[in-house]
């Protein structure tokens, strides 16, 4: 979104009234209320919806028209573009809101937002104020489809503002360009303009159309793949210079109307933006920019012309700055899925409050200091770099802040005595001698809190028939003063087969493995949970689960560990994995002990969040056993169904009892909604040991 025209003091370069074709410059007030429409379909969408509106994309659309109008009279004029002084004067006027809105979301993230959210906010933050954040968020993979839950930035709807500032930047240039080649070769600049955004369009877009299915979350936010969207609005801005036949403007204005305001309902959540889809709302607004007021009294433009629209019109910079953050704000301080209609209708007001707020706040950086004061170039770079500034230096020292507090929690020595773990509820630490410290691992540690399966498997032990995602590894033992091993061969062979369940054992395995001189191997395949062939996996799921059972009848190996239950969000909380003893069968038939592994918990939040922001003894952030899981009723089933296979259970460790939280032995168990921390699935290496050989009769 651009900058509206809040009042006349307020508006950009891109903004001024269009001249009239039929006379002198006019207030185009369908403009407006496209925008007043525009605003409303996303916000209604971001507070009610799913997927995305459309909005957004009319705004491109609408930005580079006025901006390109500007630049053809000038060029028509023989005026100079005076570029340095456009860009300098229009970034100063969406730059304010921007820092206001920046600032203000830099407060409630210290006083509301957890500590973990920090680090990647404050990078967002500078992002913002700097006509980046769209490619921060491309390069963090950010899912914009997921919509405004919880677990979005606050401000993610920024990335728009940097789209369209880096376009802000880029056309000019290309008119630039244009008017040139259109001197050198003594040709019409709109002719000129016309080939040179229709190459812009073309390509753009079909762009747009084959890279944005390939990977849809990253490319969302991709300014090259949003170019045709812009180059649209130009085209109609060059091209269309004479009224349109009445009747055919009736037509045109109300089929672009419908679709501009039809696109968020028919396109539904799944689609697949800015690709294809993004034409039924460019075109739309297309069309009603290019009819004007040429359908007289039945035309398109004449409810978009109502009073109330477009004032909401005029304002729609600023409720597009404001909505966004204070919704995420609510559903994160509330843990809420969704916005009540009485909390969204509150949001808007606000929003619209805190705008009127805003334009106040611009008109009085933007002010000549007297009558006579004409704006500079230098006067409105001096401000610019001002602005940015005002941003950048509290972000700066919010981030050193942070890191001061991280160095200072990193200082306490972490021993066993301060960080038992798991060692709590398992009955080797005296829990009334637990200091009062803060858990580990801290958030900024949290991504190499990934269990090391070992060394990759080299060509030769790697699988004939597995895939490109399947993952091999093997890891030797390196047995501890005080161990069982040898040294030299490891006198016993362990293959650990699943997902990332199972690679989360692998850091307490090779302790395991250190202490009895066991060798491990590990076959893992992403979200692919070992059993047989199983019609709700995906083909290649099915593959790998063949292509590693016969990677283990070939090993011959002295054990296998294969998770058989799976821990669910909703419903029971707790299942066996279909065709689970299909996949182990062939082992056990083979004469291969065969060993279960049950499933830890599963949250719909962040734990580290979730402590951050309600604590660690919030219900919000913990479970019953009974709960969490499938209780005693699921261990007494599996006894039944697998009476020859032992089910390993480390529930008590992640439930001390019966309690499932997020922190045990002063250790973060969680390192996101259900995968087990390196440093906790350490401290259960002890217990994991005895259980194993017990399960095992070792």
């Amino acid at each position: 979104m651009q900058a509206s025209r809040q009042g006349s003091r307020i508006s950009t370069r891109t903004d001024a009234p269009s001249q009239g074709l039929r006379g002198g410059p006019t207030r185009r007030t369908e403009i407006q209320g496209l925008r007043g429409l525009a605003i409303l379909l996303v916000v209604g969408f971001h507070l009610w919806g799913t997927g995305v509106s459309g909005g957004v994309d009319v705004f491109f659309v609408v930005s580079a028209y006025l901006l390109t109008l500007s630049f053809t009279r000038k060029a028509a004029s023989g005026k100079p573009l005076d570029l340095l002084h456009y860009w300098s004067r229009t970034f100063v006027r969406l730059l304010v809101p921007v820092g206001i809105v920046l600032l203000s979301v830099l407060v409630a993230a210290i006083a509301f937002y957890p500590r973990s959210r920090w680090e990647a906010l404050w990078e967002q933050l500078l992002a913002a104020a700097t006509y980046r954040l769209n490619w921060n968020l491309a390069e963090r993979s950010v899912d914009y489809y997921a919509g405004g839950g919880v677990n979005s930035s606050p401000v993610q709807h920024m990335w728009s503002l940097a789209v369209q500032g880096q376009v802000f930047v880029f056309f000019p240039l290309l008119i630039a360009l244009a008017l040139l080649v259109a001197r050198w070769t003594n040709r019409s600049f709109r002719t000129v303009a016309v080939l040179v955004f229709g190459a812009v369009f073309v390509v753009s877009l079909a762009t747009s159309v084959l890279v944005t299915r390939l990977d849809p979350a990253p490319n969302y936010f991709d300014t090259r793949l949003r170019l045709w969207e812009f180059a649209l609005g130009a085209l109609v801005a060059l091209v269309v210079t004479r009224p349109l036949p009445r009747r055919l403007a009736v037509v045109l204005g109300w089929t672009g109307l419908v679709a501009v305001v039809s696109t968020g309902f028919v396109v539904g959540p799944n689609a697949l933006f800015p690709g294809w889809v993004a034409i039924i709302p460019t075109v739309g607004a297309a069309l009603l920019l290019m009819v004007k007021d040429d359908g007289g009294d039945h035309g398109a433009h004449v409810p978009l012309r109502a009073r109330w629209l477009t004032w909401i019109g005029d304002r729609s910079y600023g409720i597009y700055l404001w909505h966004w953050p204070m919704m995420i704000t609510y559903l994160l301080r509330t843990g809420a899925q969704d916005v009540p209609i009485h909390v969204g209708l509150v949001i808007f007001g606000l929003s619209v409050l805190l705008s009127l707020g805003t334009e106040q706040a611009v008109a009085f950086v933007t002010r000549p200091r007297s009558a006579k004061q004409k704006a500079s170039t230098r006067r409105e770079l001096v401000r610019l770099v001002a602005v940015v500034g005002v941003v950048a230096l509290p972000v700066t020292a919010a981030q050193a802040w942070t890191d001061s507090r991280a160095r200072a929690q990193a200082s306490y020595e972490r021993t066993a005595e301060n960080y038992p773990g798991a060692a709590v509820p398992a009955g080797t630490y005296d829990e009334t001698a637990l200091p009062d410290l803060e858990p580990i691992p801290m958030w900024s540690e949290v991504n190499a809190e990934w269990g090391s399966p070992g060394e990759a498997c080299t060509e030769e032990q790697q699988p004939d028939s597995f895939q490109d995602n399947s993952e091999c590894f093997v890891y030797e033992p390196q047995p501890q003063d005080g161990g069982t091993g040898e040294g030299g061969e490891p006198q016993r062979t362990v293959v650990l087969l699943g997902d990332s369940h199972a690679k989360q054992l692998s850091e307490p395995l090779k302790a395991v493995a250190d202490e009895q001189n066991w060798r491990v191997v590990s076959y893992l395949y992403p979200a692919c949970r070992y059993a047989g062939e199983t019609e709700g996996n995906t083909e290649e799921c099915n593959r790998f689960n063949a292509a590693a059972q016969e990677a283990v009848l070939e090993l011959d190996p002295d054990a296998v560990i294969a998770q058989g239950t799976r821990s669910l969000m909703d419903g029971d909380r707790e299942e066996f994995v279909p065709n689970w003893y299909d996949g182990v069968e062939p082992f056990e038939d083979a004469g291969i002990p065969v060993v279960s592994v049950r499933d830890n918990p599963r949250w719909d939040r962040d734990m580290y969040e979730c402590v951050d922001l309600y604590g660690e003894d919030s219900p919000l952030c913990s479970d019953s056993a009974d709960d969490a899981l499938g209780g005693q009723e699921i261990l007494d089933e599996w006894d039944k169904e697998n009476p020859g296979v032992p089910l390993v259970d480390l529930t008590d460790l992640y439930c001390p009892d019966g309690h499932c939280g997020p922190v045990v032995g002063n250790v973060m168990v969680y390192r996101d909604l259900d995968h087990i921390t390196r440093t906790f699935g350490l401290t259960t290496a002890p217990a994991l040991e005895e259980r194993l050989l017990d399960a095992l009769h070792w």
